[in-house]
């Protein structure tokens, strides 16, 4: 894998262990040995619920929680923070790291997305399908339809049980406890020290 580095991107929404699991899953098993993590800003297809700052400081704990696990990563908040108050898509961040890093990385995606890839924004001539470099991660319930998927590893990771941030935010928002299914820091900003996502 040319130059070993990774893109992660996403919505983070909160960020779960299945997150944290993924990285250090993917560190671990593959030739990967840097992960960038790259938070998105603003989506045309997202309602994050929360502030823009309260996002960025849950994303800032994550990425220092991350870090005190020596795990090898590095936090880009070129999109989180909303540069040029642009919208986040998969095209605009290709291009962002290869201008940045000097050559095409590989993006990191959960194989619930594959079906859907072909009608992303900025997807002109087939090139998400076709030129982006793509290292998917199994997600139980989903299955990997890759007939029409070029340029991609995947990744097996053992013991990944799904967590979504969905789930989390939907059990926050009748008061349910994540404590089990966040990190010990995101679950007391989110829980006890702003109440977060609840309704």
């Amino acid at each position: 894998m040319k130059n070993n580095i990774a893109v992660y991107g996403g919505a983070f929404n909160p960020p779960t262990l299945w997150h944290e699991k993924v990285i250090s899953g993917i560190l671990t098993s593959t030739q990967v040995e840097k992960i960038i993590l790259a938070p998105d800003g603003y989506r045309l297809d997202k309602n994050y619920g929360i502030s823009q700052k309260k996002r960025q400081e849950i994303l800032y704990i994550f990425y220092e929680s991350l870090l005190k696990k020596w795990l090898n990563v590095e936090l880009e908040t070129h999109f989180l923070e909303g540069h040029n108050g642009r919208f986040t898509d998969t095209v605009s961040v290709d291009k962002h790291f290869q201008e940045k890093l000097g050559f095409a990385p590989y993006h990191i995606f959960g194989s619930d997305v594959v079906e859907w890839m072909k009608n992303w924004s900025g997807n002109t001539h087939q090139y998400i399908e076709k030129k982006l470099k793509k290292l998917f991660v199994s997600r139980p319930g989903y299955s990997l339809k890759l007939d029409e998927i070029e340029n991609y590893i995947l990744a097996d990771i053992p013991d990944l049980i799904e967590i979504s941030s969905t789930v989390v935010r939907e059990m926050l928002a009748v008061r349910q406890d994540v404590s089990h299914i966040i990190s010990p820091e995101i679950s007391n900003f989110i829980q006890n020290e702003n109440i977060l996502y609840s309704s």
